[in-house]
């Protein structure tokens, strides 16, 4: 096991030590002593795992390691200190179960708002119009305002929804009804519901081809991914494996990927012929999924079980469909999102209460950001956010009713 310090690890000695925290691996020992090694030379075994040592000379004039604030992971990345992104926007997370949305500056990771009062949120949504979808387990489908945070829609939908998403053109807001198998249609100018597609057992992940002209569901309960004509509404449906959580499609709308939590798996599906053509394996369990904006890469968040969560993402090459890169995140990553430029990636860790924030360019977690209670869906806001602090602000949302379990399909 390793041990990722989310608190400073201080190194100590009479030469520049600015870059001599990344050069050292901390890791404990079976028998619960804290080793320290410098590539393949062992620096020093510390007794306790807490404790202020003295470590060998590893050619540096190195006299003390202080060790504070540890946590079981598998990747010391998490605890590096990282600077500003530089990046405009927010990040938003769905906590679901703490009834909560976080809003966290993705220029510095601070966060700036706590929503509170939004009944087990699953997924949220950047909308083009600026707005945030969320959906509550309670029957709703909330759209927030980033420079108020205020509730500017509550629109009553299906049984537990579990995804939302807009068209590209703004006008439409569609979510996904697990409950009871169906996808309500906003008219986002109205607030209204506008029409109910029954759609098949367990509708989860949805996403639009990039014209808008398609949505794409995976079926969880089913094994299938829906295929809706979004003028006509037809449905058709393909066979793509066990439990498939997330769609992605590519940006010329050639394929659509697809999560396949009940064989560690995604699945390549040509929608015109909706037959599978190929199936990548990753390391555990996948939940969502995502083509990054440049097209080049496809990042899928390896969840795992409640018994035996995951904690890594993969990035797969969308020419080769080969896994390229996998980096540890925390424990059961499940929502994924980028930013506008693929500079940084955002995933949710369900089992660890936090947020990993990844740079695409080495494929490394740069820092660990804190959230509420299993976050879920996680999205990018590209306005910029305001300019205090807010702390938690109660949102006031008519037609709310009390959150059920989520647990009873797939987390």
């Amino acid at each position: 096991m390793t041990l990722a310090c989310r608190s400073l690890i201080t190194i100590r000695d009479n030469t520049e030590s600015s870059s001599l925290l990344d050069a050292f691996d901390i890791s404990v020992r079976h028998d619960d002593s804290t080793e320290i090694r410098h590539g393949s030379m062992k620096a020093g075994v510390l007794t306790m795992p807490t404790a202020v040592p003295t470590v060998a000379s590893i050619g540096v004039a190195l006299t003390s390691v202080v060790i504070a604030g540890c946590a079981a992971t598998t990747s010391s990345n998490q605890s590096r200190p990282t600077p500003s992104s530089g990046l405009t926007g927010s990040v938003w997370v769905a906590n679901e179960a703490s009834n909560s949305v976080s809003v966290i500056n993705a220029s510095n990771h601070a966060t700036v708002a706590t929503l509170a009062g939004v009944s087990g949120p699953h997924n949220v949504q950047a909308a083009s119009d600026g707005t945030v979808w969320a959906t509550s387990s309670g029957g709703l489908a909330i759209d927030l305002e980033p420079r108020t945070y205020r509730v500017a829609e509550a629109v009553a939908v299906g049984e537990h929804p579990t995804h939302v998403v807009t068209t590209p053109d703004g006008r439409q807001a569609w979510v996904t009804n697990y409950g009871d198998d169906s996808v309500t249609i906003i008219n986002t100018r109205t607030g209204m519901s506008q029409d109910t597609v029954a759609v098949g057992d367990g509708p989860h992940g949805m996403r639009f081809s990039s014209d808008g002209g398609t949505a794409y569901v995976a079926l969880l309960d089913a094994g299938k991914l829906a295929i809706i004509d979004t003028t006509t509404l037809q449905v058709r449906r393909a066979d793509v494996g066990p439990q498939p959580v997330q769609v992605a499609p590519t940006q010329d709308g050639a394929f659509v990927y697809v999560t396949l939590a009940g064989k560690s798996a995604v699945a390549k599906v040509d929608p015109r012929t909706r037959r599978v053509t190929a199936e990548i394996s990753v390391p555990s369990p996948p939940a969502q999924a995502l083509v990054t904006p440049d097209g080049r890469s496809l990042l899928v968040a390896n969840q795992g079980t409640d018994e035996a969560p995951g904690n890594t993402v993969s990035r797969i090459d969308t020419t080769s469909d080969e896994v390229t890169d996998t980096v540890p995140t925390g424990f059961g990553p499940h929502g994924l999102t980028t930013d506008p430029d693929s500079r940084f990636a955002y995933v949710t860790n369900m089992h660890d209460d936090t947020l990993s924030v990844i740079d695409l360019a080495d494929f490394t977690v740069t820092t660990t950001v804190p959230t509420g209670s299993e976050p879920n869906g996680v999205t990018f806001v590209a306005s910029p956010v305001p300019s205090q602090p807010r702390g938690t602000v109660p949102l006031q949302i008519d037609g709310a009713a009390p959150s059920d379990s989520h647990a009873s399909h797939h987390s």
